[in-house]
């Protein structure tokens, strides 16, 4: 008996990421179609209820460094939604403030302020940001990594390591936060 489920896929960054992810579902014992939509960051999928729980859709999804959820599952998804919402509200609160410090570190520069404001910032604070704000990337491109995909997060992970070991800390966080 074919049966259809409409899933919500969250962290993909490109069509190649939703490639992966249809390649990933097809591969799936029991599937007889899926197709996933990047912009609308959901995925449908057709199988076999005889041959298939939908779990194992949600897992192999997740195995490839994105977040899945059943979005039949109304109740539950209901109150994830919102927490996720809540989330991604807050990052964008946090990643509008630091676009906010980005520019007025960009008019400072113009300014010729730059030197000594960047002896202020301490270097603590300048890592913390960088791991706190990376954490997605960093996840997702060792997700990537372990799923042997090369995905647009490793690449953002390698400039982001390139600029640390420059010494160019504030680089690094601008890379995170500009691209997230």
């Amino acid at each position: 008996m074919s049966t259809t489920i409409e899933l919500a896929i969250r962290g993909m960054d490109c069509a190649d990421c939703a490639r992966h992810v249809e390649e990933r579902l097809h591969k799936i014992d029991g599937v007889q179609s899926a197709q996933v939509f990047l912009s609308a960051e959901k995925g449908v999928v057709t199988y076999d209820a005889a041959r298939v729980e939908p779990a194992a859709f949600i897992r192999a999804i997740d195995e490839l460094g994105y977040r899945a959820e059943n979005l039949d599952a109304a109740p539950r998804a209901n109150a994830q939604r919102q927490a996720v919402a809540l989330a991604d509200t807050a990052r964008f609160v946090f990643i509008a403030l630091i676009a906010v410090l980005a520019i007025m570190e960009m008019v400072a520069e113009r300014l010729g302020l730059l030197e000594d404001t960047i002896e202020h910032i301490p270097l603590p604070l300048v890592l913390l940001a960088i791991l706190v704000g990376g954490f997605p990337i960093f996840r997702s491109a060792f997700l990537g990594l372990r799923a042997r995909q090369i995905n647009a997060d490793l690449l953002m992970l390698v400039a982001i390591t390139g600029a640390s070991a420059l010494g160019e800390f504030i680089s690094a966080a601008l890379i995170i936060f500009f691209m997230q």
